[in-house]
């Protein structure tokens, strides 16, 4: 589906009160232009589900990390690609229009990024990966937990951003 056509279905939602004026209203973005909360939902969505697979695909390699899995070079790939996607989630969510009630949905999201950078950067983890210490992998989890629970606190199903579990499987490429 298009951008815009996207946009247009979500605004259908608001006019014929799929999405509730209630969890607006307790969301403080009742009083944000119609089109532009569309706007800023349909942008965020991609990026969101982004975030969701990079926390799969961390959250699959540490399962596989600690079950002696053979197959090291799966895991780095995961590992890679998710921080390819971290970085490019990271670069395109500065481009969205923000309209300032959702200040704070957004700094959910941002913050769910952060913890995922920093797991990068103090575990040089894309370097590092194949020699991660069971301290360093608990260390991993955690970094993964908070950035599942921000992640979270941006989710909303009726503005089209499902969250998923931590234990619905492994995000590797098997």
């Amino acid at each position: 589906m298009l951008e815009n056509d996207m946009i247009d279905h979500f605004l259908n939602d608001l006019s014929t009160e799929k999405i509730d004026k209630q969890y607006l209203q307790s969301n403080g973005w009742d009083k944000v232009d119609r089109e532009e909360l569309a706007r800023y939902f349909v942008a965020l969505r991609k990026h969101f589900n982004a975030m969701k697979k990079v926390i799969q695909f961390l959250s699959g390699s540490m399962i596989l990390l600690q079950s002696s899995y053979t197959a090291k070079e799966e895991i780095y790939r995961s590992v890679s690609f998710a921080k390819n996607l971290l970085s490019e989630t990271k670069e395109a969510i500065l481009h969205i229009s923000i309209p300032k009630p959702l200040l704070q949905h957004y700094h959910e999201m941002c913050k769910s990024m952060v913890c995922i950078e920093r797991a990068y950067a103090e575990l040089q983890l894309e370097e590092r990966i194949y020699y991660l210490q069971e301290a360093e992998i608990k260390k991993l989890l955690i970094h993964v937990k908070y950035a599942n629970n921000y992640l979270k606190k941006a989710s909303s199903f009726q503005m089209g951003l499902e969250m998923i579990d931590l234990n619905s499987g492994c995000g590797c490429t098997h």
